[in-house]
């Protein structure tokens, strides 16, 4: 599968792996899913998205960014991108700003994401 998105970290991250190549329509099942997981959470889920082995961005995904449970579910939390290639990240970072959202960072390793998301787990458990 070209993508990979799993709940982990007690429920509280939805992991996801991309590797090209990869469609939208793989996309917007998972975010089924996604919607799904959210519905059924008490508590905010973060994201945590490698896009390491990704280069490409198929036609249509920019559209699809309205359809994330990511940035829009009420209980959506930070997004973490890793590895994303100059042109990945110019369009992403677009498509955050569409979305009126700074819940989004991008990070070089998934080392660098998962300190960033444990800062962020630590403070909700305070």
């Amino acid at each position: 599968m070209p993508i990979k998105m799993e709940l982990i970290e007690n429920g509280q991250v939805i992991y996801y792996v991309f590797n090209d190549p990869w469609t939208v329509p793989e996309l917007m099942k998972l975010y089924e899913q996604n919607q799904v997981m959210r519905d059924k959470s008490p508590r905010k889920i973060h994201t945590l998205v490698d896009l390491t082995k990704a280069r490409h961005l198929p036609h249509g995904t920019l559209s699809a960014r309205a359809y994330s449970p990511d940035g829009s579910h009420p209980r959506a939390g930070f997004i973490v991108i890793v590895g994303a290639q100059t042109y990945l990240r110019t369009i992403l970072d677009l498509a955050f700003h569409l979305l009126r959202t700074d819940r989004f960072r991008f990070v070089n390793t998934e080392e660098e994401g998962w300190a960033i998301l444990q800062g962020i787990l630590r403070g909700e458990a305070a």
